[in-house]
């Protein structure tokens, strides 16, 4: 059998599927003059509702599959997925018992799975660390360019396409001032401006917790340049539902530990240490690096 093939079909698919659906439900929430920040979390929330729903999340057996083979993986190459699969992966499946698995579930049943949910974390992972990007094609009302995709070390403020964005939206950030000595510099003003915008909402609220910490012990003044840097969040549903079902809620109270998996934590307080180093918050960075180090 050709796990492989099974799994990158569906890899694939569910990808296509939910990139399109992304698109489709911005364009839609734009005609109906939402802001981008309500779009964006409701966005988030559908697709983690969706992977919350996968049989892998769900089973606590296949779970346990699933770490088995996420550590299968990263003792092959990339290309080598496949290995990963038949070899460890199908080897440990065999070994459980029916009684732990859904009625009438197969290897061929967990390869799709596995498939759907690896898909629908990674377009999640993209959506919510690309947002930037978004937001602006959102207020631009111009969605053409708009795909997931990965750009690998390149920073995502580098690429062409958020250039041309950031341009068209923001066209004072690109004026030159030309000053007596024929110097020319960028406006220190824009500057800042153009820093704050890099930043995600899972960083801005991950500021957030850090100085909701009673222990951050955090100076006014870098509390205040905090407040500037968050903000444009503007979420009003938390005046009338739930404050535990309330997405910016629970990532302000928790930080980190609203995240299960231990790289994300990693990848979102080393991208925050990274964009706040411009602001020089040392009580700040001292918290986040402790943070980390608890990890």
């Amino acid at each position: 059998m050709d796990y492989n093939k099974i799994y990158e079909e569906e890899y694939n698919k569910n990808y296509i599927f939910e990139q399109n659906s992304i698109k489709d439900e911005l364009l839609r929430y734009k005609e109906k003059n939402k802001t981008f920040s309500f779009a964006y979390n409701n966005i988030l929330e559908r697709i983690q509702v969706k992977i919350n729903s996968n049989e892998i999340t769900k089973n606590s057996t296949l779970n346990n599959t699933f770490h088995v083979f996420k550590i299968s993986r990263s003792n092959y190459p990339e290309a080598f997925i496949n290995l990963a699969l038949k070899n460890d992966t199908l080897d440990h499946f065999k070994s459980i018992s029916s009684q732990d698995l859904p009625t009438n579930y197969s290897f061929i049943n967990f390869t799709t799975d596995l498939a759907k949910l690896m898909s629908s974390t990674e377009i999640s992972r993209l959506f919510n660390n690309h947002n930037v990007l978004f937001s602006m094609m959102y207020e631009l009302d111009d969605f053409r360019k708009f795909e997931l995709v990965s750009y690998n070390n390149l920073a995502l403020e580098d690429t062409p396409l958020f250039k041309k964005l950031h341009k068209t939206l923001y066209p004072d950030t690109y004026v030159k001032i030309v000053k007596a000595t024929g110097e020319i510099q960028t406006s220190k003003y824009q500057e800042v401006e153009f820093e704050i915008s890099k930043f995600s909402l899972e960083e801005k609220l991950l500021l957030l917790h850090v100085c909701h910490l009673k222990t951050s012990k955090i100076p006014v003044t870098e509390f205040c340049k905090i407040m500037l840097i968050t903000n444009n969040i503007n979420d009003f549903r938390m005046f009338i539902e739930e404050p535990s079902k309330n997405y910016y809620y629970t990532r302000v109270s928790k930080g980190i530990e609203a995240y299960s998996s231990i790289e994300k934590k990693r990848e979102l307080i080393n991208s925050t240490i990274d964009k706040i180093n411009y602001f020089k918050l040392p009580a700040i960075n001292s918290r986040l690096n402790l943070i980390k180090k608890e990890i």
